[in-house]
């Protein structure tokens, strides 16, 4: 019953020590100063304190943003009152209140207020204190827990060059991020990392490959400067750049196609067959074209005329020999094709004569012949009887005359069949 009485609970910034919370390539912001007018306070900043110079700066609203951005807005107060030598807790405070909006704002009004409230239930005077101490409360609210911890073990242990990014810009996104880890909860000067371990970092989010060639050339990073580093990482990059760039000179064209067309006078020249479907060729002509073959089998095919191939005629050999021996429906075919020629003799001696009756001989011929046919392939019991006699078999008269009975009963029966 408790399980359906769930406290809703705020979403939280998805973190992860795979996930940093400052990438290595920063997250490309939404310029608001560019869309409208209205999303953007604009403040002239001398060139140095008490100088004549001036430059505008366009400082965008903050509203419940990304840690990215809340580094961003510290970094540009920082310049604002470096620039115009603002120290005055209260104006520090108002050109706070002016640009910051939404939960933001609250979170930083009732962090002062808190502060400012005395021993006794006094109101105490606002000091610079109090607005760092309020800033650092706006800080906490908006970066994840534990969120300078887990970005400086990603930084040591995850961070990788991308492969389409140099070992000097790789070098320089390194120490921007290591300029922002004061800007964390709970971060200063010192949770900066030293130059020598920045070289261990820059050295490990280099590809195997290099840190190899580094051990084949017996050059150890972390026993020398970035520089060093950056110069022996730029030499690495110069040889695969030529690499790719011969390998990419000695790439074999691809193979022609087989048919393909050509328009070259050399081509023509040895072209010796000429297509009605592939033109003048030098590999076939119209007789010889597969396209039109296979044209014309599917027509055939799909057209539902019969024609005679060897392939039908073994089938219907082996139809007729499951219950006759191959030899003699062999020898009833060999009969037939014999006849069927000596027909074809007769048709050439009575060319002369009128058709009509060559052709109610040649029908009358066919008929009788191909019942002779079916009967002696039907009837192999009666071919057998009468080829081997009765005489061959020492009976009595009552066996032989039991035997005839036998086969004029079978001789019966193939016939109604």
């Amino acid at each position: 019953m408790l399980s359906a009485f769930k406290i809703p609970k705020k979403n939280s910034v998805s973190f992860s020590i795979f996930k940093p919370v400052l990438p290595l390539l920063p997250e490309v912001l939404s310029n608001v100063a560019d869309k409208e007018k209205s999303g953007y306070i604009t403040m002239e900043l001398s060139t140095a304190a008490g100088g004549a110079g001036k430059y505008k700066k366009h400082l965008a609203y903050f509203d419940d943003g990304s840690p990215q951005e809340w580094i961003t807005f510290q970094k540009d107060m920082a310049e604002v009152w470096a620039q115009n030598g603002i120290t005055s807790p209260d104006n520090r405070m108002a050109i706070i209140r002016t640009i910051l909006r939404g939960e933001t704002l609250t979170t930083f009004e009732a962090a002062v207020a808190e502060r400012r409230v005395g021993p006794e239930g006094t109101t105490l005077d606002l000091t610079m204190a109090m607005v760092e101490e309020a800033l650092s409360e706006v800080t906490t609210s908006i970066f994840p827990h534990r969120a300078l911890d887990f970005q400086k073990h990603w930084m040591k242990k995850y961070l990788k060059k991308p492969q389409d990014m140099s070992i000097r810009s790789t070098s320089a996104a390194l120490n921007r991020l290591n300029n922002c880890l004061p800007f964390f909860p709970g971060g200063s000067e010192s949770s900066k990392f030293s130059d020598s371990e920045l070289v261990e970092i820059l050295e490990f989010s280099l590809p195997l490959e290099w840190r190899q060639k580094f051990d084949f050339d017996g050059y150890i990073p972390m026993d020398g400067t970035k520089a060093q580093l950056i110069h022996h990482g730029e030499a690495i990059e110069r040889s695969l750049d030529f690499n790719t760039v011969e390998k990419k000179d000695k790439q074999p064209q691809g193979k022609k196609a087989k048919f393909a067309k050509s328009d070259s006078k050399k081509e023509s020249s040895t072209a010796t067959y000429v297509c009605t479907v592939h033109g003048t060729n030098r590999t076939h002509s119209t007789e010889n074209c597969f396209t039109l073959k296979n044209k014309q089998a599917n027509t055939q095919k799909h057209s539902g005329k019969r024609t005679f191939t060897p392939k039908k005629l073994r089938q219907e050999i082996n139809l007729l020999c499951k219950d006759v021996s191959k030899d003699k429906v062999l020898e009833q075919y060999m009969a037939v094709i014999q006849k069927e020629k000596a027909k074809l003799k007769k048709q050439k001696k009575n060319a002369q004569k009128p058709k009509a009756e060559s052709s109610s001989e040649d029908s009358s011929s066919d008929s009788d012949l191909e019942v002779h046919m079916i009967e002696a392939i039907k009837n192999p019991k009666k071919h057998k009887f009468e080829e081997e006699s009765l005489e061959d078999y020492e009976k009595s008269e009552e066996e032989i005359a039991y035997l005839s009975a036998i086969y004029k009963e079978d001789s019966a029966s193939s016939m109604e069949a």
